[in-house]
C-alpha cells in the first residue's frame, strides 16, 4: 500500500458516485525535496481512457483516505496497487 519512503501508485473503483462524475482514483504517495509526505489524487471521470476530472492534494494519507471513503465510499480493502504498465500510463498523463 501507499508509504512515503517512495511514491506508490494505489487505485480504487469508486462505490458512490462522484458529484462531477468521478468513477474511479489514483492516489500516489510522494516524498517532497524537504522529506515531506504528500498523496496526490486523481479523480478519473474514466481510468481506462484516460478521462482526468481533477486532483488533490493531501498532506496526510490519513486525510486522502478519509476524503475518498467520504466523497466516494471507498473502504481501506478497495485499494490495489497499480501494474508498472498503469503507472507508466499515469504518469505520462500528469507529466
Amino acid at each position: 500500500m501507499i508509504s512515503a519512503s517512495k511514491p506508490e501508485y494505489s487505485f480504487a473503483r469508486c462505490k458512490e458516485p462522484g458529484e462531477f462524475g468521478v468513477t474511479s482514483v489514483v492516489l500516489i504517495g510522494l516524498v517532497s525535496t524537504e522529506g515531506d509526505a504528500l498523496y496526490l489524487l486523481i479523480r478519473y471521470v474514466d481510468y481506462e481512457t484516460g478521462v482526468v476530472e481533477g486532483d488533490h492534494i493531501y498532506h496526510s494519507l490519513e486525510e486522502a483516505f478519509e476524503s475518498t471513503r467520504s466523497d466516494y465510499g471507498i473502504g481501506p480493502g478497495d485499494w490495489r496497487s497499480l501494474s508498472e504498465t498503469e503507472i507508466a500510463v499515469v504518469d505520462a498523463q500528469i507529466s
